[in-house]
């Protein structure tokens, strides 16, 4: 399987999502190595345990696109992870990805989503208009693409997507597929039923 079927939803063959009941030891030293990464300071609003002597701020590690979107491994990337007190925490819960951006200081991937909302590029055509180094550009399309943040177009071209959007797609199509199971299973309950009348009846 690729890495893009694995990435557009849960599959009972897939890898496994990064929701908190699939979360062990491995999700506990990334969450300290996030920490660590960020000094231990909410990239939101700055805040930091040093800043109450009796009552020390408890810092969370959040997810920007939310694990339940993600395999672990794309969900964990250091751009997706992001320091925050409590408070933020709560306030970037469900917050379009833009605004998370804006509000913890990625502006780099930011400007990346807002350049390709309005028209697909390529790695080298926005490398010349952001003037990011290419190095440090690839490794922003690289993640945001894992994220889902961002589309392929024949290998070359890039535009932002919702992050969601792969996966609500495949829930749709589910839904329905179930509901067309169903009916099918009460049409064939129905005409069972009529066989049967028929030949009570003939006897």
């Amino acid at each position: 399987m690729s890495h893009k079927e694995d990435s557009v939803g849960p599959n009972v063959d897939g890898p496994a999502f990064d929701v908190p009941k699939a979360r062990g030891s491995d999700w506990t030293k990334r969450a300290t190595e996030v920490r660590t990464r960020d000094n231990n300071v909410c990239q939101r609003c700055g805040d930091h345990n040093g800043n109450y002597e009796y009552y020390p701020l408890s810092m969370a590690v959040h997810h920007i696109v939310p694990g339940k979107y993600l395999p672990k491994a794309d969900a964990r990337l250091d751009l997706n992870l992001v320091t925050v007190c409590g408070t933020c925490h709560n306030r970037l819960e469900g917050a379009h990805v833009e605004r998370q951006f804006a509000e913890t200081d990625r502006h780099e991937a930011l400007r990346v989503l807002r350049v390709l909302k309005e028209r697909g590029q390529t790695v080298y055509a926005l490398e010349r208009e952001l003037e990011i180094p290419e190095e440090r550009l690839r490794s922003l399309v690289s993640q945001l693409e894992r994220m889902n943040c961002l589309q392929t177009r024949e290998n070359v071209w890039y535009r932002a997507v919702c992050p969601g959007a792969a996966w609500s797609a495949l829930e749709k199509l589910q839904s329905e597929l179930e509901r067309e199971r169903a009916r099918r299973r009460w049409v064939e309950d129905v005409l069972e039923e009529v066989n049967l009348e028929s030949m009570n009846a003939e006897r």
